[in-house]
């Protein structure tokens, strides 16, 4: 199936919005239908449903996209849903934050987690509730020092001893907790500006300029 076809059909199931209003609501039919991804028939997880509205299939864009080897996070400010593929070809810092912003989940144990990112933990402490803090330090400089487990490091980012900070949050039955990403970005501007990404548990993100 050519991926024009498949993404035409994509709709916007998985995530949730603050306020739905009685006028957004539409008449939708299960679609027991399968799903054939590059000639490959991918069985549905439990949690995913194909849908008919009006004659057109909505399927769950997350999943086809997973499938495909692509990204997908979901600005919640902007409202604007993200697909991407992995720049395999650029610098590990801007790879590392592909993979934290489109391809990090609350779903990922601990051991999946360090196979995603491809490194341990610069930092790793246990949390006064029982779980663990985690920070990782990407593009650091050799003598580079800093103590802090839960907020990143403006200065070292802003002077280029360290590209970005990554803090995880991981509660007393190793489930993830808290997604929190820093790291710097050029926006047009002659000096780098510090962004600060978050993720949600409901699958939703935020990105905003630290000031």
């Amino acid at each position: 199936m050519k991926r024009s076809i498949i993404f035409a059909v994509i709709a916007l199931l998985l995530f949730a919005y603050p306020t739905v209003y009685a006028s957004e609501f539409v008449k939708a039919y299960l679609f027991p239908v399968q799903l054939e991804l590059d000639g490959q028939i991918k069985p549905l997880p439990q949690e995913y449903q194909i849908l008919n509205v009006n004659g057109h299939a909505y399927v769950p864009v997350r999943y086809v996209s997973e499938s495909m080897g692509l990204g997908v996070r979901y600005d919640e400010k902007n409202q604007v849903i993200s697909i991407a593929s992995d720049p395999k070809e650029a610098d590990e810092l801007t790879r590392f934050i592909w993979k934290v912003q489109y391809k990090l989940n609350y779903r990922l144990s601990q051991s999946d987690l360090k196979k995603l990112l491809e490194r341990n933990p610069q930092v790793a402490k246990k949390s006064n509730e029982g779980g663990e803090h985690w920070r990782f330090d990407v593009k650091a400089a050799s003598d580079y020092r800093y103590a802090s487990i839960e907020q990143g490091d403006e200065a070292g980012l802003l002077e280029g001893k360290v590209g970005a900070q990554l803090f995880l949050t991981w509660d007393s039955n190793g489930k993830l907790a808290k997604i929190n990403l820093w790291y710097t970005k050029l926006n047009g501007e002659k000096q780098p500006q510090i962004h600060v990404f978050n993720a949600f548990p409901d699958g939703t993100t935020t990105d905003s300029i630290y000031e």
